[in-house]
């Protein structure tokens, strides 16, 4: 085994042992789920990245997604016309730039989504979700709700998950509270990955690493606080069959204004959040200038700094590791979301395999507004859980932030 996949190796073994450092019941370490874990994923990891299965698996995965782009930028010219084509832009605008990133991003959220909502009608993904909770309820012995909602966090975002378990929430146990809302930091959505794959490296190494997470974030919440009491799900949780749409049209007419919505929502962010950015360096710079700094730091290296051991751990050679690090640090930080639209602007300066595993790292809604969101859509459910919910939050975090490193370790020792 070379360097680089030791790095790998000792991250399994070091991010586990962070959560256990802040574990609420230490001396409960599930030592068992943990073992069973990690060799899932490494047959995961092997099956998927190391053999012509995994080929076939990435090629359609890739397909897909680049399908839907396409589709989503031939539908949005019927919209928005020249603004949609490439070749219109670049005569217009010159090489390089070919595309409208409001555009081509809003046009692929609204038709995922839609076409989710389609999914979700016909109990296409419902069937998927109760037969992948079987399966992670058996190999990892998670009670009823908790496979639900792992399983469901493989399809829908971290909130819509939630709402599967719903019936359940109010007599959650607090190890269960604490696996649904890391889970929701964990994984990304089927909706987020086609937007992703094209910013990082690609739909297949992104699903792969929604599967890994989802393992992984089960144990890591098991780390964090070890089940100690008895759930009412234990012997098996049914997933309801409830439908806000009467009929197939109005199932897409949903999905397409969720997905309009959540367009907004994206690029009210993104806004918000680059401001805050050029704010806090125009901050550090001018603090820097009064002390007589002569060569001042931005943001992004400080953050890049601080988290270049992280990126380490996870297999990136330690030439890449500032870059990737301050990847990560911005999608701690803020969201995933500006951490893929800067390795889309770094990934010509990264290494091959420091582009793949900064994809694996990335993944994930683990950030400070996920905390509040996942609080709020506990408490609209059962008011008398917000309380604890949001005093997990921050654990729950972290637990995510660690199972998508950890996802990104395991990967590193078979790339």
């Amino acid at each position: 085994m070379d360097s680089v996949r030791m790095q790998s190796a000792l991250g399994v073994v070091v991010f586990p042992l962070l959560l256990w450092a802040i574990s609420e019941r230490r001396n409960a370490f599930p030592f068992r789920m943990g073992a069973w874990t990690l060799g899932i994923q490494a047959l995961c990891a092997f099956t998927l990245l190391r053999t012509s299965v995994g080929d076939a698996f990435f090629k359609a995965c890739d397909g897909v997604s680049d399908g839907f782009s396409d589709i989503a930028v031939r539908s949005a010219a019927v919209v928005f016309g020249p603004l949609a084509e490439a070749v219109s832009l670049e005569r217009a605008f010159g090489e390089g730039h070919a595309f409208i990133f409001a555009v081509w991003v809003g046009a692929l959220i609204t038709v995922v989504s839609a076409c989710v909502a389609l999914l979700n009608h016909w109990n296409v993904l419902p069937r998927l979700v109760e037969a992948l909770a079987r399966l992670l309820c058996t190999s990892l012995r998670v009670s009823g709700s908790e496979g639900l909602n792992a399983a469901a966090n493989l399809f829908f975002g971290h909130t819509e998950s939630v709402l599967v378990v719903r019936a359940y929430v109010e007599g959650l146990t607090r190890s269960e509270l604490m696996s649904v809302q890391t889970m929701g930091m964990a994984t990304l959505s089927l909706g987020a990955i086609p937007v992703y794959a094209r910013l990082g490296d690609g739909a297949g190494h992104l699903m792969t690493a929604t599967i890994l997470s989802v393992l992984g974030g089960l144990w890591c919440s098991k780390i964090l606080v070890p089940e100690v009491e008895t759930s009412t799900t234990h012997a098996g949780a049914k997933l309801p069959r409830t439908r806000t749409a009467q009929s197939a049209v109005e199932a897409v007419c949903i999905g397409a204004q969720q997905g309009l919505m959540l367009a907004l929502a994206v690029f009210a962010m993104l806004l918000a959040f680059t401001a805050l950015v050029a704010i806090a360096n125009r901050g550090l710079l001018f603090a820097q200038s009064a002390l007589g700094v002569q060569e001042a730091v931005r943001m992004e290296q400080v953050i890049g700094w601080a988290h270049a051991p992280v990126a380490w751990l996870t297999g990136v050679p330690w030439s890449d590791c500032q870059k990737v690090g301050g990847l990560l640090g911005q999608r701690t930080v803020f969201n995933e979301f500006l951490g893929y639209l800067g390795l889309a602007e770094v990934r010509g300066s990264l290494s091959p395999r420091a582009l793949t595993l900064a994809t694996y790292a990335l993944s994930g809604f683990a950030n400070p507004a996920s905390v509040g969101m996942l609080a709020a859509a506990i408490g609209n459910i059962a008011p008398g859980r917000l309380s604890e919910a949001a005093s997990l939050g921050w654990r729950a975090m972290a637990g995510g932030l660690c199972a998508s490193y950890l996802s990104a370790s395991v990967a590193g020792i078979f790339l």
